[in-house]
């Protein structure tokens, strides 16, 4: 008996780990698509911030734009905290302050 329980769970741990990483080709797939669409592919796909009206504010400068009210502007290297709230509009820069996407969570 107990050597069929050990034995399922080694089966399980075996089938667990047989996830396939992604290849190179999928991974600049993915990058591509980021950078064309703004949206992080994790991301959820129904727009619950409305940033679709800003979406033309990608690649330009924060400086000449005032993101809507209860945004949050995230420069890299800064803290977030990881409340989600799929309602707030998260407006992300590089370190040039240009606008890389923006993304609801």
């Amino acid at each position: 008996m107990i050597r069929s329980v050990m034995a399922a769970v080694a089966v399980l741990a075996l089938a667990a780990c047989e996830t396939v990483p992604p290849t190179n080709r999928d991974l600049e797939r993915i990058g591509a698509e980021y950078e064309r669409q703004g949206v992080s592919p994790l991301a959820p796909r129904e727009d619950t911030c409305n940033a679709t009206p800003h979406r033309a504010r990608i690649g330009t400068i924060i400086g000449d734009w005032e993101p809507p009210a209860g945004s949050r502007v995230i420069r890299p290297g800064d803290a977030v905290t990881r409340d989600l709230r799929r309602e707030r509009l998260n407006v992300l820069l590089d370190a040039n302050d240009r606008i890389t996407a923006l993304e609801c969570y």
